[in-house]
């Protein structure tokens, strides 16, 4: 499998596919329609329409026996997906986090340096992060923190869904 993965994994970007009587989202985790909103993904308590805050909208939720499994894999993806600075990984495809419409650029250095970034607030200054040297293929380089989040183009192979399948599955006995 090649293709690439959206930076986000909501319930509501699954496709839904049907077993006999088992359904599971397009990563193979069940679900089951959610319980608040009977399935239409609006619940509202004063009679304006809303979108249901259970699922999201999604019309169903993982179902509660696999619900550790997949916030554990929720968590890999994020952090695959969004690495920081310090994080990120040579010949990788990335976009600062807070540039939407930036442009992908592959990575092949990172250089921290010894210079200490430090934030204050309410007259107390503590050392936060260091500063970066990222430099892409294209020959332009940022400096930017440590701790500034990117965007990773992966794919399903980076996100090792068999793993927290596993997971899950070993511990329901299967």
């Amino acid at each position: 499998m090649s293709h690439v993965v959206q930076a986000r994994v909501y319930a509501e970007d699954m496709t839904t596919t049907q077993n006999t009587t088992t359904m599971t989202n397009s990563f193979g985790f069940p679900i089951e329609v959610c319980s608040r909103c009977k399935g239409s993904g609006e619940y509202s308590n004063d009679g304006h329409h809303s979108r249901c805050y259970k699922c999201n909208g999604a019309r169903t939720v993982v179902k509660p026996k696999a619900k550790v499994a997949w916030l554990a894999f929720v968590a890999n993806v994020k952090s695959i997906q969004q690495p920081l600075t310090q994080n990120l990984v040579l010949n990788t495809k990335v976009r600062q986090y807070n540039d939407k419409h930036g442009e992908v650029k592959e990575v092949v250095s990172v250089e921290i340096t010894d210079e200490v970034l430090s934030r204050g607030y309410y007259g107390k200054v503590e050392n936060f992060s260091y500063a970066c040297v990222v430099t892409f293929a294209d020959g332009s380089s940022v400096q930017v923190s440590s701790k500034t989040l990117w965007v990773r183009q992966t794919t399903l192979e980076d996100l090792n869904v068999d793993f927290y399948l596993a997971q899950f599955n070993k511990k329901a006995g299967k």
